[in-house]
């Protein structure tokens, strides 16, 4: 799969968390923060979607490392439009390790 916006989501939605990132960000993501969890579920955005209703912009997370995140037209965060959202995938768990819908 090409460039893509993904967004890691709990399924538990009393305690969902989001976190944006892109493709090849999912992996490292998954693994420092949601090792052996079995509960999340990733949606794919199409950021072209997402021009309408704000901007994504790539905020440094670290020294050098930059995240994809959705402002709304006032500049602030704003929920994402679902429209914006084109898969969903429950992510299972294959010898302790998520296993991923596309390669990263």
């Amino acid at each position: 799969m090409g460039y893509c916006e993904a967004t890691l989501l709990t399924r538990n939605r009393v305690s969902s968390i989001l976190v944006p990132s892109l493709s090849f960000q999912v992996a490292g993501v998954l693994a420092l923060f949601f090792a052996g969890r079995d509960d999340l579920v990733l949606l794919v955005v199409d950021p072209h979607k997402l021009a309408d209703d704000g901007v994504v912009k790539y905020d440094e997370a670290e020294p050098g490392v930059f995240f994809p995140h959705f402002y709304g037209p006032a500049g602030n965060f704003t929920p994402m439009p679902l429209a914006a959202v084109v898969e969903e995938h429950a992510l299972m768990l294959e010898q302790g390790l998520h296993v991923l819908p596309f390669k990263d």
